[in-house]
């Protein structure tokens, strides 16, 4: 049977009708949806998730999110068309169909990371956006948090340090595989990326490189047990917040313990990436030689990528700014491994 490219009549109504990018007042029940790139939508196949659009039709004050392809239609190349010569490179889906959006997602997976007229970075970047969904769906439903479905995570690791390691992959072009979103999420997959990096800049072996990039994908999953209004609350922390903020390493090396392939490389990451080297951090005050390289590691990145992103409570530092304050604080209280610190200066500055 021929596939039909066509619009159906409903679809059709939205774009024969004048609208608008709906960007300046927040939408009722915004939270409830999350971005996905129009690029990663595949024309004549069944998404398997309704597929919506954040506008403002003319003559109308809110904002509203409109499907324009429902789950059990395949999406018209023709409309597809359309949402790209609109300008649109986000359109929407709502977060409880985030198991389906993944699976489609991981099953075109294959096809992207073959197709020949992608360069290696545009795949990077695909798979960077898929690992981010994973990340979201592994902290969040407990009822995934699984070995089997961990292992796709690592395969995704696996993917990323793949490319890192490519001759026509400079290590400029990592900034282009960021997720720019602010949420611990994006900020594992930011983290894994440069421990990763950072790791091959110091000559690790392969290895030790994907563990290190697992843990740092993980490091945070201990946060998803905080309640989101300690997270992002702008005053300070009462005592009883903070000591649940003190408490994510060891919850989150609760969860993954009992997995059998964990390595103790992933697990000192969750367990110690808050560890000072002069014994001043949590949980456990480790000092310098107690802490796992990898933690150690992962201490200057998780600070580093905290500090150049954005942030509800405040701007993103510059890096160079960030690094300034990071120095200081090293030569003040002993925080970080001064040598590795030194070597992650030299790493970013080559």
């Amino acid at each position: 049977m021929p596939m039909n490219n066509t619009i159906p009549p409903k679809m059709e109504e939205i774009f024969t009708r004048t609208w608008s990018m709906a960007t300046a007042a927040p939408l009722v029940g915004e939270q409830d949806y999350l971005p996905l790139k129009v690029d990663d939508l595949t024309c004549d196949v069944s998404l398997g998730f309704d597929l919506f659009m954040r506008i403002r039709m003319a003559g109308g004050n809110e904002a509203e999110m409109v499907i324009v392809c429902p789950r059990e239609t395949p999406l018209p190349a023709e409309l597809k068309k359309k949402i790209e010569q609109a300008g649109i490179s986000l359109v929407y889906f709502h977060r409880r169909d985030l198991t389906q959006v993944l699976s489609y997602l991981n099953d075109r997976l294959g096809e992207v990371l073959q197709e020949d007229s992608l360069t290696p970075v545009q795949k990077a970047q695909t798979v960077a956006r898929v690992t981010v969904l994973w990340v979201r769906h592994f902290f969040t439903d407990a009822s995934m948090q699984q070995e089997a479905y961990q292992r796709i995570g690592f395969q995704y690791v696996d993917h990323l340090f793949g490319f890192l390691c490519r001759d026509s992959f400079h290590r400029a072009a990592l900034t282009d595989l960021y997720q720019h979103e602010p949420n611990i999420y994006a900020h594992c997959l930011n983290c894994s990326l440069l421990s990763m990096a950072f790791a091959q800049y110091l000559g690790w072996p392969e290895n030790k490189i994907k563990d290190l990039g697992g843990g740092a994908l993980l490091h945070d999953i201990g946060l998803t047990r905080v309640p989101q209004e300690i997270l992002s609350k702008m005053d300070m922390l009462s005592d009883e917040e903070w000591a649940l903020i003190t408490r994510h390493p060891s919850t989150g090396y609760g969860i993954l313990k009992n997995f059998a392939s964990e390595t103790l490389g992933v697990l000192s990451i969750v367990l110690q990436h808050h560890e000072n080297c002069d014994g001043s951090g949590y949980p456990e005050g480790l000092k310098l030689t107690q802490i796992h390289p990898m933690a150690r590691v992962m201490r200057i990145v998780d600070s580093f990528e905290a500090m150049i992103s954005q942030r509800h409570w405040r701007a993103a530092f510059n890096p160079a700014h960030a690094l300034q304050i990071m120095t200081r604080e090293c030569k003040e209280s002993n925080i970080f491994d001064k040598k590795l610190l030194i070597s992650f200066i030299k790493f970013l500055s080559s």
